[in-house]
């Protein structure tokens, strides 16, 4: 099979693309992240950078203009979007829109990795190896999912260091060109997340590094200034900013900083690094081989080596000290994703030794250890990007515990839910010897808390058409069922008529009132009885309560041979996406729905219309399919006809050399 004509970086970029379109959420967990959407919302409609309402005092974001800018083509997508929708899925589907954001942004900065590993002489499978792990071994995944500013800070940052990689002499306009570009994208960086401005002392300083063999002091001086021309031009852009909305180009949005750095600095270094519920290294296990990577890579490049640890160590010191340094409402440490890229990226070297053509101990160390902490760490990620990243929070609301006990870290927690979520969505649609209350009911009014099943689902009233599901476990001889029904209604609404049929054939129909037991005896097969009735409001009888509603249900039971079938159901059901906010927040993270995490699942449980609900989601299925397979076929290729340094020179746009 000849390779696809697509260079590596471009592939992997597609397919970390694909993957995280298919994965996001499609909505936003954090009210940082309804304050960035909000200024998104202002610039287009004309309302500018003031987040307050007509007659109202000025009131901006704490957060920096980039992100908001940045989103703005797809929440004006979104808006467009949601014209072909009733008006109370706007909120849902501009953040639907606006979720692509961050899982292109961590797709390129993915590919930006292998283009890092490649300028550094690499191999394309240890470049693609450490793309891969970046963005599917790390929080870098459960993290595009949000509307962060880490992931564009992150991308922006590391960007300005691969367009210096790419620089192999110094001594041409086009590479002064190229620096002042290094230098504004790390500047512009800070205009997305400020303390992204930690990053440029270090660039700077290894400009300098780089630019140390010219000839003559100017010769030295002028790749420094003309990336420093570029970082001042992205401040002062940034200053014009702060400048014109708070009154000085020092001043942010974030105000005074003095009692953010009051933290504990032995909490704050655990917490970060080794902590069972923030700690880098259970977030992102690979990166406990980063001393190993960065100790190879100095014996090819000092100056990378250097600049990847120095940053990565000046960053957790700075959130040390920082009063708020967990980043909470993220998975794991949200504030070191700044530096991530920059931490992966040493682990190449360790992924070369262990593609090593010749056997040794070497080699087989390296693969040891890579495959031992990537065993660990595609679970845990895993666990970040199925359950909502707020829903633990509803599960285990002590911060401290969270922090700090391994067996209420969320990463057990996450893993928890979804096993629970797994189990209980094959008993309600698969397991054999169950009765399951499959469609059509309202929340449970028994004990949700028992362990007896028919305490925990009963009472509850029906909707005007409910569906029980009987799965009689295979060999059985007979089956029988036992229901209790009430059509009695509160006054001053008549009794309710029920009919209760199996498949296509009735068996009943009446007004139990006063309520009546059912006793059926029914062929041992797999079978559906459905309870129909006309329905009713609670307003009608002065409930505050949503309605229709059918009938009361207070027993359902099934048995076969003598042997019980489990009652199942969801305790609480899936109500309709709210058209606010805030409701909606709670909606998508309320860990009672036994929700998946992921855009298709809202969109499925939203109550919109379905015709363009199905249009959306085979749109959004196909680009994301379309975009993992090619650039997967893309990247096999690759990895097929790549065996050595000398066949990656073959393709000097790759290099990137210039």
């Amino acid at each position: 099979m000849r390779p696809l004509h697509t260079p590596l970086p471009l592939a992997l970029l597609l397919l970390l693309a694909g993957i995280f379109l298919l994965s996001t959420g499609g909505h936003t967990y954090a009210s940082d992240e309804e304050q960035m959407l909000a200024v998104a919302e202002g610039l287009a409609t004309g309302r500018g950078f003031n987040l307050a309402g007509l007659g109202q005092p000025p009131r901006y974001s704490n957060y920096g203009p980039g992100q908001p800018i940045v989103a703005l083509p797809l929440y004006v997508a979104g808006r467009a979007l949601a014209a072909a929708f009733p008006p109370e899925g706007a909120a849902l589907l501009i953040r639907a829109a606006v979720s692509w954001l961050n899982p292109l942004v961590t797709a390129a900065t993915g590919s930006l990795i292998a283009l890092a590993a490649l300028r550094l002489g690499y191999t394309r499978r240890a470049a693609a190896a450490t793309a891969l792990i970046y963005g599917l071994a790390t929080f870098a995944w459960p993290h595009s999912k949000t509307f962060f500013a880490e992931p564009l800070a992150a991308m922006l940052t590391f960007a300005s260091v691969v367009v210096v990689l790419g620089v192999s002499r110094f001594d041409s306009p086009r590479t002064l060109m190229a620096l002042f570009g290094s230098g504004l994208l790390a500047a512009l960086a800070c205009a997305v997340k400020l303390q992204a401005g930690l990053a440029l002392p270090f660039l700077g300083l290894w400009v300098l590094w780089r630019a140390a063999g010219r000839p003559g002091m100017l010769g030295r001086l002028a790749p420094a200034f003309a990336w420093g021309l570029g970082a001042l031009l992205g401040l002062g852009l940034l200053g014009a900013y702060q400048w014109a909305l708070f009154g000085s180009p020092l001043r942010s949005g974030y105000g005074g900083a003095g009692g953010v750095f009051a933290g504990s600095l032995a909490e704050g270094l655990y917490g970060l690094t080794l902590s069972p519920g923030k700690g880098l290294i259970w977030y992102a296990p690979p990166l406990a081989l980063l001393p190993a990577g960065l100790a190879l890579l100095g014996r090819r490049d000092r100056g990378v080596a250097l600049l990847c640890g120095s940053l990565a160590s000046a960053t957790v010191l700075l959130y040390t000290r920082v009063i708020f340094w967990h980043g909470d409402g993220a998975w794991g440490p949200r504030y070191l994703n700044m530096a991530l890229p920059l931490m992966v990226l040493p682990l190449v070297a360790l992924i070369d030794a262990g593609l090593a053509p010749r056997p040794g101990a070497g080699r087989a160390a390296a693969r040891l250890a890579l495959t031992l902490t990537l065993l660990l760490a595609i679970p845990v990620q895993l666990g970040g990007v199925l359950i909502n990243l707020n829903a633990y929070l509803g599960v285990q609301r002590d911060a401290g515990r969270r922090y700090f006990e391994p067996s209420q870290s969320p990463i057990v927690g996450h893993l928890r839910l979804a096993w629970r979520q797994f189990a209980h969505s094959y008993a309600l649609r698969v397991a054999p010897g169950t009765l399951a209350l499959a469609q059509g009911f309202s929340y449970s009014e028994g004990d949700r808390a028992s362990a007896d099943p028919q305490q925990a689902q009963l009472p509850r009233w029906t909707e005007p058409r409910a569906r029980l599901d009987l799965r009689p476990p295979p060999g059985a001889r007979s089956l029988w069922v036992a229901l209790r029904l009430s059509g009695c209604l509160p006054a001053p609404l008549p009794p309710a008529e029920v009919a209760l049929t199996r498949g296509a054939g009735q068996l009943t129909r009446e007004a139990p009132c006063p309520p009546r037991a059912y006793r059926l005896l029914l062929p041992p097969e797999r079978a559906t009885l459905t309870l129909s009735s006309p329905g009713w409001q609670p307003a009608e009888a002065g409930i505050a309560r949503d309605g229709p509603l059918g009938l009361y249900l207070t027993e359902a039971r099934a048995w076969t041979d003598e042997a019980p079938l489990t009652l199942v159901g969801r305790l609480v059901p899936i109500p309709p996406a709210p058209a606010g906010p805030v409701a909606l927040r709670q909606w998508s993270s309320d860990y009672r729905y036994g929700h998946w995490d992921l855009w298709a699942w809202y969109l499925a449980h939203s109550g919109l219309p379905a015709a363009p609900s199905w249009t959306l989601a085979l749109g959004w299925a196909g680009v994301g399919l379309a975009l993992a397979l090619t650039g997967g076929l893309a990247v096999r290729g690759h990895l097929h006809h790549a065996d050595a340094v000398a066949a990656d020179a073959e393709h000097p746009l790759e290099q990137g050399s210039i």
